[in-house]
């Protein structure tokens, strides 16, 4: 996977353009664990191995640095959950933090716990910004950005080599009332929550994704305020 290593790097560019540069070291003092919990069998020199390369990997989505990409996987990084269309090793991440960054600049990655046993290191992280960029052609409006979501990452020779990753796309969909199209509701501002339930639904930290089926309650709800008549 060597060549997908390379193309990783030569994102350079992956340092978004219009985003104030956030260094190195700040991206990893920003995405310190808040509770960090080891197994009592992990040695403080093995601990302190196994959390360098993951410290540089949360806060590449911080500030997109091509150097945090390289300290942080393996050549050979394998991705368990890899997205459609997604490239396979470290391309994918640094596509998918330059992708993610342009779109929500002031993105913020809280890492809520984080739990160490063997030559694993799972974190459980909560992501939130605004849509002020640009996705897919697109500027955003603000639309609040808000999800979580869990890794789990091996580690082995001071390098991440593999991740299974989940994200919660329930907590991308704006939380709505339950007669979300009521009669009283305008198209306006039901086209604006499209707007930003399309953007949570198809930009997640790992590349663009659809979710099935995720228009058509939408696409109901205008139809029923341009028409006024709403059950």
């Amino acid at each position: 996977m060597a060549h997908h290593f390379a193309a990783a790097l030569a994102l350079g560019a992956i340092d978004t353009v219009g985003r104030s540069r956030i260094d190195d070291a700040t991206a990893i003092a920003l995405t310190r664990p808040r509770e960090l919990i080891v197994s009592s069998d992990v040695l403080a020199s093995h601990r302190a191995a196994l959390l360098k390369p993951v410290d540089a990997f949360y806060g590449l989505w911080v500030n997109g640095s091509s150097r945090l990409l390289a300290a942080a996987l393996s050549p050979g990084f394998v991705d368990h959950t890899l997205p459609s269309g997604r490239p396979q090793g470290p391309a994918g991440p640094a596509a998918a933090s330059k992708v993610f960054l342009a779109a929500v600049p002031d993105l913020r990655v809280v890492v809520v716990q984080r739990i160490v046993v063997g030559d694993r290191v799972v974190s459980h992280l909560r992501f939130t910004g605004h849509f002020t960029g640009i996705f897919q052609g697109v500027t955003g409006g603000g639309q609040p950005i808000d999800f979580i979501a869990t890794d789990i990452l091996k580690v082995r020779d001071g390098k991440i080599t593999d991740n299974w990753h989940l994200e919660d796309n329930l907590t991308r969909v704006p939380r709505a009332r339950p007669r979300w199209a009521a009669a009283s509701s305008s198209a306006r501002a039901i086209s604006s929550r499209r707007s930003a339930f399309e953007m949570r639904a198809t930009v997640s930290r790992y590349g663009a994704r659809r979710m099935p089926r995720s228009r058509a309650p939408i696409d109901s709800a205008l139809k029923c305020a341009n028409s006024a008549r709403c059950s």
